[in-house]
């Protein structure tokens, strides 16, 4: 049976929004460490670094890439390249509210 095991998880992030003539995008790059706090964790705990960007589409639609590498951490963790793609929908609450909610229709009858 498996039990509750506790994870802390320190993320430092650095990003920048950029533009050019036609393009809005934010590089970013962030260290995450992962800190197990059952059975002393200190053979398990995990450091993984991040690089990517987020491309914007259009108002609604971001594509973001990213490259994950994990650090190994001895024989209990093993170190995985991983390469990345996202595409992100927005949907503004108001314009969704207005556009989907029923219409009081009124009559002067």
């Amino acid at each position: 049976m498996e039990i509750f095991k506790p994870r802390y998880r320190f993320r430092l992030n650095f990003e920048k929004d950029m533009t050019t003539g036609y393009l809005y995008f934010t590089p970013y790059i962030f260290g995450e460490y992962f800190l197990n706090l059952y059975d002393g964790g200190s053979s398990s705990n995990r450091f993984r670094l991040c690089v990517g960007s987020e491309l914007k589409v259009s108002a609604h639609v971001n594509f973001e890439m990213y490259f994950l590498h994990p650090y190994d951490n001895g024989k209990s963790v093993d170190a995985l390249n991983a390469a990345g793609f996202v595409l992100k929908f927005y949907i503004d609450h108001q314009t969704f509210k207005q556009r989907f909610s029923k219409k009081k229709q009124t009559s002067n009858e």
